[in-house]
């Protein structure tokens, strides 16, 4: 899995789309975002990383998969998947968290650069979305994947946007944020779990 982890952290850093998202999201979101709370434009930043992140090896294992390249089990890969998730998560934290300090320490505006009550907001919402792609994949295969993956970070990005503008007036904001989180937590631990299961009795079967 060690082995997984390097080739997926290789992709991440090489990725020149990456490159730029990392570098040139923040100044665009200040921009295109400036009336919004900055919790939320904060929830916005590390769901975007964590996606971005999720992007590369998640394409290039579509593009080419790990079983016929990599001496490991089926098993094991579809749990590395989803471990792979929380390693995405903090990576996304971390440099959240250096890219606004240093906006902070430089004084071109004053953000937070770390806030618990959003991470705990936004964790539930990517292990939602993510269970779905990763069944998808592991289910339906490459072809699907795509589409899915297309359509889902078209749909997640539009309502994460208008998190932004509304917060805790909208719906989605209200769902995220009722009994501190703890009942999306608990709905997206379920679903993850079950997703989980399910993609490694589906995919120790399917045909590659």
């Amino acid at each position: 899995m060690l082995k997984l982890l390097k080739r997926d952290l290789k992709l991440m850093f090489f990725s020149n789309f990456n490159k730029v998202v990392f570098l040139l999201f923040i100044p665009l979101l200040f921009i295109i975002c400036k009336p919004c709370e900055q919790k939320w434009r904060y929830f916005i930043i590390v769901y975007t990383y964590t996606y971005t992140i999720f992007t590369e090896p998640f394409l290039y294992d579509i593009s080419s998969p790990i079983v016929n390249s990599l001496p490991i089990s089926r098993k094991e890969i579809v749990i590395y998947k989803y471990v792979s998730t929380f390693v995405y998560f903090l990576i996304a934290i971390v440099w959240t968290g250096v890219y606004l300090w240093i906006i902070n320490v430089l004084g071109i505006a004053d953000v937070d650069y770390f806030n618990l009550e959003m991470l705990r907001a936004v964790l539930p919402m990517i292990l939602i979305v993510l269970s779905i792609l990763y069944l998808v994949y592991f289910d339906f295969g490459s072809s699907v994947a795509s589409s899915a993956y297309a359509v889902m970070f078209i749909v997640s990005f539009n309502r994460v946007m208008m998190l932004g503008s509304s917060g805790e007036k909208s719906l989605l904001g209200r769902l995220i944020l009722s009994g501190d989180g703890k009942y999306i937590s608990i709905m997206a631990i379920i679903l993850y779990l079950l997703s989980l299961f399910m993609s490694m009795n589906l995919y120790k079967t399917k045909d590659i």
